[in-house]
């Protein structure tokens, strides 16, 4: 379907950065900021100090994975939404990293990446993303 469909033109080509908002909803917070999409991640990760800001609940403490944003400080709880036309979003457990290499606050994995349709293609001049969302997503009202 047409209305579950995110699409957007990519300003580099050799980065997938897009917008999300991540959220806590019993904690009533939330934040816009750019993702980075790593189809070579397993699983999702968020910058700790965007975490702490939004109270997300910590499920393990302590993990022993390291790689793009270094060594993991523990796994969070956090909706992920999609936004612009688009309000689609998913619960996730991302991992907690110090610190990540650009000027993103939030890495979407293979967790989110294998729930939907993700496809870059080429218009013209320009990459454009296609991410055509499962029934795994839950529609947003905003």
């Amino acid at each position: 379907m047409e209305d579950f469909v995110y699409r957007k033109e990519l300003a580099n080509p050799r980065r997938v950065i897009t917008p999300v908002r991540l959220m806590n909803p019993n904690a009533g917070r939330e934040v816009l900021t750019d993702a980075y999409w790593d189809t070579g991640a397993e699983t999702s990760s968020i910058l700790k100090m965007t975490a702490d800001y939004l109270r997300l609940p910590v499920l393990t403490d302590r993990c022993s994975m390291s790689g793009l944003g270094g060594k993991v400080s523990g796994r969070s709880l956090l909706t992920v939404a999609l936004p612009g036309d688009v309000r689609r979003g998913i619960i996730v457990e991302a991992f907690e990293v110090g610190e990540l290499p650009g000027d993103f606050d939030f890495i979407i994995g293979m967790d989110i990446i294998s729930k939907g349709d993700f496809s870059i293609r080429r218009e013209g001049e320009h990459n454009v993303l296609e991410f055509a969302f499962s029934d795994d997503f839950f529609h947003i009202k905003v």
